[in-house]
């Protein structure tokens, strides 16, 4: 009988152990609901230049100097207009325009001063070189929609240039 009794107490203290564990992980949300309480991924434009030496070390914490294909499309992105530079009608979006808005931006290429073009190849060596002696990769939202629609574009520029950069959230 003492056996029985025995066997049933830990029966119940296992049971109550695994309904508990249960109760806490039902209140546990997942991981997509964490992440859409936190709202879209925020990338912004730093408002000083910087050339391509500094341009690693450009965004605030939490940070990073963006890749291309980090912000290829930014439809699902949100732009932090209290960190990034603002043109007059940039609204809760990001600003447009090759002359204001050319930043560097992370290629995903191997280290590399200058390519067969400027754009997508070169990175001022892996962003380390900030002299006129390497080229860089650049990109920008377009601002003439009749040319080349709305997109981001790219291009290339000397390593000494001081530019924005391109940032995004960890």
């Amino acid at each position: 009988m003492d056996k029985f009794r025995n066997s049933i107490i830990v029966l119940a203290i296992v049971a109550a152990l695994v309904g508990l564990s249960l109760l806490s992980g039902a209140f546990t949300p997942p991981l997509r609901t964490i992440a859409a309480e936190k709202g879209p991924r925020q990338f912004y434009l730093t408002t000083s230049g910087h050339n391509g030496a500094q341009a690693l070390s450009a965004c605030a914490v939490g940070y990073h100097m963006a890749s291309v294909w980090e912000i290829l499309d930014p439809s699902n992105l949100s732009y932090n207009r209290e960190l990034g530079y603002m043109q007059a009608d940039s609204g809760f979006g990001p600003p447009t325009g090759r002359n204001s808005t050319s930043a560097w931006i992370r290629t995903g290429a191997p280290a590399a001063l200058s390519g067969d073009s400027d754009a997508g190849q070169s990175n001022c060596n892996a962003w380390t070189v900030g002299t006129f002696s390497g080229l860089g990769s650049i990109a920008y939202l377009n601002d003439n929609w009749n040319s080349g629609g709305a997109r981001l574009l790219t291009g290339g520029a000397d390593c000494d240039t001081a530019l924005k950069v391109w940032c995004i959230q960890d």
